[in-house]
């Protein structure tokens, strides 16, 4: 429930499972004024402070200064709760833009409830009952990937207990994709599916691998993200002693040179040609994958790093607690550090320079 005399300053939206770490987070970061409270998995209310200019580690999204339609008025909508729900859009004829939103919830699924149809349905209703004060709505409509930065943008997310809904300018939200989930396009000649969380991880980040850019993959074998760097043709080493199954080469991939050596203790020659990119997916302990970040960070020995750090069972934010630290403390690179969409119990390391 939110804070007794106040409503929620913002919303986040995080995996279920990591609810707990998120407000542990969230406190760290924002220090004791704040009141932290999960109305639901995957929900967490902060009532009191401003929340963090930069996305928090284990938050999807955010909602700023949301607030509550209780279920009661979801069914029938009135025509004022319909005007409420659409907001500025109805009332001020911006261009706008709606991000629909659910929490996973394993009660309502144990019910066989769709809560996206659900959604869908209620909005819908809104739209209808709103054109009544606002004809042309929908001629002002554009779809997400289409709002510009000084679009409205109406995030409306169903819970147990009614919509959480909050209007917001496109160009200050830090997520600009509803929900904060960028879904990669599967490659059926992947290897693995950890090709997904690597191309998540270019399409988070403002640079991209081009052809002939030099790639070092730790802990590579099946080549899930080998394959998404020399399908771009880039030369890659692969450091692994478990077997690589890439696909047939095409003409204009790059090579790949596999290294039956431990990625954890892998370096390049010092006179050898620059690496541009370092990567890393191995199922080893935060506390090695930090010393392995150490290494190549400290020295710059790569132009461009993304390494997956993998999350105890207990206390997972403060297992990276030390690795944020050490990107915090680095003066050649920018970092984002995040829980991808495809990531699963890990998080992602994204640094460039």
């Amino acid at each position: 429930m939110s804070h007794p005399a106040t409503k929620p300053a913002c919303t986040f939206v995080c995996r279920p499972e990591f609810t707990d770490a998120l407000i542990e987070e969230g406190r760290d970061k924002c220090g004791p004024s704040g009141h932290w409270s999960a109305p639901a998995p995957g929900l967490v209310e902060l009532c009191g402070v401003a929340p963090p200019a930069r996305q928090l580690v284990f938050e999807r999204q955010r909602l700023m200064a949301p607030f509550l339609v209780p279920m009661d008025e979801l069914k029938p909508l009135s025509d004022a709760t319909a005007v409420r729900m659409l907001g500025t859009a109805a009332t001020e004829k911006p261009l706008w833009t709606a991000h629909l939103l659910t929490v996973d919830d394993d009660n309502e699924a144990a019910a066989g409830t769709s809560l996206p149809k659900r959604l869908e349905g209620i909005w819908g209703a809104a739209v209808r009952l709103a054109r009544k004060t606002a004809p042309d709505l929908e001629k002002r409509y554009r779809p997400p990937h289409r709002i510009k930065p000084d679009g409205t943008v109406i995030q409306v997310l169903l819970g147990r207990d009614g919509c959480r809904i909050s209007h917001e300018r496109a160009g200050a939200m830090v997520q600009t994709v509803p929900g904060g989930i960028l879904r990669m396009k599967w490659d059926d000649a992947a290897p693995s599916r950890s090709y997904l969380k690597m191309e998540e991880a270019f399409a988070v980040m403002p640079v991209a691998p081009v052809a002939g850019e030099r790639v070092i993959d730790l802990g590579a074998a099946p080549g899930g993200w080998t394959y998404a760097f020399v399908k771009r043709g880039c030369p890659v080493i692969a450091v692994d002693h478990g077997p690589m199954k890439l696909p047939p080469a095409q003409p204009g991939w790059g090579t790949v040179e596999h290294r039956r050596e431990n990625g954890i203790t892998f370096m390049p020659p010092r006179d050898g040609p620059a690496v541009d990119w370092l990567v890393g997916d191995m199922l080893i302990a935060p506390g090695v994958a930090l010393g392995l970040l150490r290494r190549w960070l400290e020295p710059a020995l790569a132009r461009r790093i993304v390494c997956n750090i993998k999350l105890p069972q207990e206390q997972p934010y403060a297992a990276i607690k030390p690795v944020e630290a050490l990107l915090a403390g680095q003066t050649r690179y920018t970092w984002i550090m995040r829980q991808l969409y495809h990531d699963r119990r890990e998080i992602t390391v994204m640094a460039w320079r």
